[in-house]
């Protein structure tokens, strides 16, 4: 019978740092995705990259953070003196990325991005 339904795509949390979300399953580049859901449900700015910088990293600003995003998910970028609660605190990074992480998960759940998962 077709009634098989395979489980949603999701990704992987890790919370070195200031977090990361990863989707290692994807066969293309997230970022054009996790872009769209930051700037329409989180208000993201996309930052200019620095020079030098690796073009697979995209750096947005959210709630005072800065998050990068790389062709299998993103991280908080922490390391840079914080007051606790107040952005950079680690814990607050890792709640964003979480948040984030959750809110593309029910993207993929909700089966919105299925060409990822293709090889292209």
């Amino acid at each position: 019978s077709s009634s098989f339904r395979p489980l949603p795509w999701r990704g992987v949390f890790s919370n070195h740092g200031g977090g990361e979300y990863k989707v290692d399953t994807a066969q293309q580049d997230l970022r054009p995705a996790l872009l769209a859901l930051l700037q329409q449900r989180f208000d993201a700015k996309p930052l200019p990259s620095p020079a030098g910088e690796d073009p697979r990293y995209t750096q947005v600003a959210v709630r005072g953070e800065t998050l990068t995003l790389h062709p299998l998910g993103l991280y908080a970028n922490s390391g840079r003196p914080y007051f606790p609660g107040q952005p950079g605190d680690p814990k607050l990074q890792q709640a964003l990325v979480k948040e984030v992480g959750d809110a593309f998960d029910a993207e993929l759940a909700a089966g919105r991005h299925e060409a990822l998962f293709s090889r292209p």
